[in-house]
């Protein structure tokens, strides 16, 4: 829907979450293992750092529909904005 109404951007808003998640993950691969030699983070990707920290899985998961929620609204006033 976005790119028929060329706001490209709102995929980046939409999809923040799921961002956030793979550059946890590559953050964790390439610069941390290859490069550095370490991990950066002690787990990754960030949903399991957060049960490492000792969240429940369903804890996790409602906190991240609220973020997800949160950026869809988000991403709907930007689009109503423009």
């Amino acid at each position: 829907m976005s790119v028929l109404l060329k706001q490209e951007a709102l995929f980046l808003i939409l999809g923040g979450l799921f961002i956030a998640e793979a550059l946890s993950s590559q953050i964790q691969d390439k610069i941390g293992i290859k490069w550095l030699g370490r991990r950066i983070f002690s787990r990754a990707p960030f949903h399991h750092q957060m049960q490492h920290d000792g969240l429940a899985e369903t804890k996790v998961v409602i906190r991240l529909w609220i973020v997800s929620l949160i950026l869809a609204l988000a991403a709907l006033a930007t689009l109503k904005v423009r």
